[in-house]
Parts: C-alpha cells; sequence; structure tokens
C-alpha cells in the first residue's frame, strides 16, 4: 500500500505539472513567433518603403535633370560640365550619367566611359529593351537590376529629355540602399531579392552572396518570393499590407526552417525578405522548456519524498494495528496500542485497547471463577 500511495502521488503530480509545462510552452512560443512575426513586419513595411522612396527619388532627380538639359545642347564641353554639376548637387546618389541623342548616339558620360562614346544605345548591353519601352511610354524607366553594369549591383534609369528622342541614363549604386542590412542585426538577416529570385544583397552576411537564386521550400515545393501568393498553404497574407506575407518555411539561405516575412518593393520588381531561424527565434522558449523539465524532475523527486513520508505515516500505525490483531488472535493480551490520533485510525485503535482490556477481563474472570464477565468499556 505505501508504494502504490508513493506511484499515485508522483504519477498526480507528474501529469498536472506536464500539463501545466505544455499549455504555457505552447502559448509562450504563439507568443514568441507573433512577436517576432510583428517586428519583422514592421521592418519589412519601413525598410520596403524606404527603398520605394529612394527609387522615386532617384527617378525624379534623373528628371530633372533631363527637364535642365532640353534636346539641344550648344557643346559637348557644355554638357559634361552639366552633368558633372548635376551628379555632385544631386549628392552622388547616380554612380554613372550617360546622354544619349535623339539618334540614339552617347555624346557624354559622367565618370568618363571612352568606350561607350560615339556609339549607339543598340551597341550597348542591357539598353535596348528599356530605350524601346521609353520610347513606347515617353516615360521614366526604371530597370530593377542592371546586370551589365561595370561593378557592383546597379538600378537603370531612362529619362526623356524635353519632348524629343534624346534621353538621359542613369545608374543607382545598391551599396547606397545596403542601409536596409540594419534590420540583419535585429532579425536574423535580410535579403533584397531581383525579379529573377537572385540575392541582390543580403546582411549581415554578405560573404553568402554569390548570385545563387533565393527560394523558400514549401509544402515540398519551392518557390521564388515573388511565387508566393496568399492562396498558398501555410502563408499568411498580412491584411494591412497589400502584398506581404508571413510564413514559416525553410530557405536557401540557410537551409533551415525560417520566420520569414516577404515584401514587395513594387518599383523595383524585388521583394524584400526578413528572416530569422526557427532556432534563433524560440532559443528563449526552448531555455523555458529545459527549466520547466528540471522543475518537473524536482518535483517529481519532492513528490515521490513527500509521498513515501506520507505512506509512512499512514502505513505503520495500520501495521501495529495488524500485528496487535494478530497478536490477540494468538491470546497475547498483555500489551496495548499507544495512540494519541483524534483521526479514524486512533479512534480504531482506542477500541481495539477497549476490546483488549475486556477480553483480559473475561480471561481473568474465566481462570479464577471459571465463568465469563461483563464487558467494562471503562
Amino acid at each position: 500500500m505505501k508504494y502504490k500511495l508513493i506511484v499515485v502521488l508522483v504519477g498526480l503530480t507528474s501529469v498536472v505539472i506536464l500539463a501545466l509545462s505544455t499549455m504555457s510552452i505552447a502559448a509562450f512560443r504563439t507568443t514568441v513567433g507573433d512577436e517576432i512575426l510583428g517586428t519583422n513586419r514592421i521592418f519589412s513595411r519601413y525598410l520596403a518603403a524606404s527603398l520605394e522612396r529612394k527609387v522615386n527619388r532617384a527617378a525624379k532627380v534623373a528628371e530633372s535633370l533631363a527637364d535642365t538639359l532640353g534636346s539641344s545642347i550648344a557643346s559637348s564641353r557644355q554638357l559634361d560640365n552639366q552633368l558633372v554639376s548635376f551628379r555632385q548637387w544631386s549628392g552622388r546618389i547616380f554612380s554613372d550619367i550617360w546622354y544619349f541623342s535623339e539618334e540614339g548616339i552617347c555624346k557624354a558620360t559622367v565618370p568618363d566611359a571612352p568606350t561607350a562614346l560615339g556609339k549607339h544605345h543598340d551597341e550597348l548591353p542591357g539598353l535596348s529593351q528599356p530605350v524601346a519601352e521609353l520610347k513606347q511610354t515617353g516615360k521614366t524607366v526604371v530597370v530593377g537590376r542592371f546586370h551589365h553594369a561595370r561593378r557592383g549591383q546597379k538600378a537603370l534609369l531612362l529619362a526623356p529629355v524635353g519632348k524629343g528622342k534624346a534621353f538621359l541614363s542613369a545608374l543607382v549604386d545598391f551599396s547606397d540602399w545596403k542601409t536596409f542590412s540594419q534590420a540583419g542585426k535585429t532579425t536574423g538577416y535580410a535579403a533584397l531579392v531581383d525579379e529573377e529570385g537572385n540575392l541582390v544583397s543580403l546582411d549581415p552576411d554578405p560573404a553568402k552572396l554569390r548570385g545563387e537564386p533565393y527560394r523558400i521550400s514549401l509544402g515540398g515545393k519551392t518557390y521564388s518570393p515573388g511565387q508566393l501568393t496568399a492562396a498558398l498553404p501555410g502563408v499568411e497574407a498580412v491584411a494591412d499590407s497589400p502584398g506581404m506575407l508571413s510564413l514559416l518555411a525553410q530557405s536557401s539561405v540557410s537551409s533551415r526552417r525560417e520566420l520569414l516575412t516577404v515584401s514587395p518593393v513594387t518599383s523595383l520588381g524585388f521583394h524584400l525578405v526578413i528572416g530569422i531561424s526557427e532556432d534563433e527565434a524560440f532559443r528563449g522558449v526552448d531555455r523555458l522548456k529545459q527549466q520547466l523539465l528540471l522543475l518537473t524532475a524536482i518535483c517529481w523527486l519532492a513528490a515521490a519524498a513527500l509521498g513515501a513520508a506520507f505512506a509512512s505515516q499512514l502505513a505503520r500505525p495500520l501495521t501495529d494495528l495488524t500485528r496487535h490483531v494478530e497478536k490477540l488472535e494468538r491470546g497475547e493480551l498483555d500489551q496495548e496500542l499507544e495512540y494519541h490520533f483524534n483521526d479514524e485510525i486512533g479512534v480504531l485503535g482506542r477500541a481495539i485497547n477497549r476490546m483488549t482490556r475486556t477480553l483480559r477481563r473475561e480471561r481473568v474472570m474465566k481462570d479464577v471463577f471459571g465463568v465469563g464477565g461483563e464487558s467494562d468499556d471503562g
């Protein structure tokens, strides 16, 4: 009986503690996950909007320069001076500025690019399609990633000059935009992905940027950020941010499950991805889980010790009662139980003592007089 009580007490304690621990950890994990995704969304909203503003600002600056140039230039020297002055005035947001005449001939470059001067835009890689779009729409064209830039990650802007067919070409250096990577210090990492799913920038570990495609694995399939939609299973669309997604999936950056927030940068055709690995995100939860397991083990030991003490306290009087009754069966009436408890065991012990005294008197009466005596409860 003693060991059965111990097992019951320890079992009940374990069930209660495990149930409470499981519910607490689940609730805490959900809260932590929501908080991290909320932080990622804030970063995504701010940084995506910041990139949008910078692109729009660069486009407006390029359009301003194009308006001031007009379609006719007095001399190449005058054009060069205007481009240099404008580049300095704009805060050098453009790494390169090229001017093309109505015939599509490159007339001036800042800084100097002798290999481009005097050439038609069709002879220069990557310009034919943007120029065709410019001539068709008559509006500024933004190419989110200009693959033919001489160095670094560039965005290409084409702005029409005046009302003619001349146009201005300008390159914006993405290295000037990598302030978005500050999100990587607070979350896990920040990645800028182009329209083809290639990494444009990745921080805080740019060494991993090798031009490899950025892919997200979900449900056994892989997607680029642009392919993800709210209809995909496991993807949560953010109601107050059109196009933004939150999900728990595996990415090609770390090959681990991550909490991801994907935001479009519409003007560039890019996507901004803020991610943090599941292990890192729930490190505090795992630490709490270990602490709860330790607490559970301590409670098991405490319950076992208390159960043993309680069972011993309960079983000892019952054992004494059993042994005393066995002595009575053998006719040993010279001892009485010593109990000072007011519980049921104490009442039973006093009743047995009264019965023992009665039996003892009856034995004396029988031995002396040969007859049985009346029972005396006194």
